[in-house]
């Protein structure tokens, strides 16, 4: 199959959420759910380098396949590594970075296939950027399908979730955003 279509194919407009799951093997994400299908998003990692960085174990690159359902949340989290965005399909995602240096502390990117729109196809988050994606939330129960690849290769141990009242102090005029994408109380 391919999964490099856009939003106005004939053939991604008649796939439905549940058979691109079952057609690419998804796997339901673990993530934080503060209330039921928040965060109903999927994923399967489709590569990992057998070589390793220098003498360590970790390994150069990892890609995941990653689906949003309409609405779905990823909450502020950051990695020990750079995260290579690359749209494939479906409904628009915004990933929201926080930072000092813009005004509000955060900066949005839309990713999307209307790049007329200037919806991007690419984007980077930085090893150590605080960041979240929100699906499009139109009701339609749309999705959204993209790729996210890792360098160095992604490892658990170099995640961290974000932590809502330390994010806050140090982010303050991001204060809604950080309510809206974090799960803790």
């Amino acid at each position: 199959m391919n999964i490099n279509m856009w939003k106005g194919d004939p053939r991604a407009e008649a796939l439905a959420a549940d058979e691109v799951i079952r057609l690419l093997n998804l796997q339901l994400h673990p993530g934080c759910t503060p209330q039921s299908g928040a965060n109903e998003s999927y994923f399967a990692e489709v590569y990992r380098s057998n070589h390793p960085v220098g003498s360590e174990t970790r390994s150069t690159a990892s890609h995941i396949v990653y689906m949003m359902k309409d609405g779905a949340v990823s909450f502020f989290h950051h990695l020990d590594a750079d995260e290579m965005f690359h749209f494939h399909m479906g409904d628009p995602i915004t990933i929201v970075e926080l930072s000092k240096d813009v005004p509000g502390h955060t900066r949005k990117t839309i990713m999307g296939n209307d790049i007329r729109a200037g919806q991007s196809l690419f984007h980077v988050v930085k090893l150590g950027t605080w960041f979240g994606i929100i699906a499009s939330a139109d009701g339609r129960g749309g999705w959204s399908l993209f790729g996210i690849s890792v360098t160095p290769a992604f490892q658990l141990s170099g995640s961290k979730s974000g932590v809502r009242r330390e994010l806050m102090e140090e982010y303050p005029d991001a204060r809604d955003t950080i309510l809206k994408l974090t799960c803790d109380s």
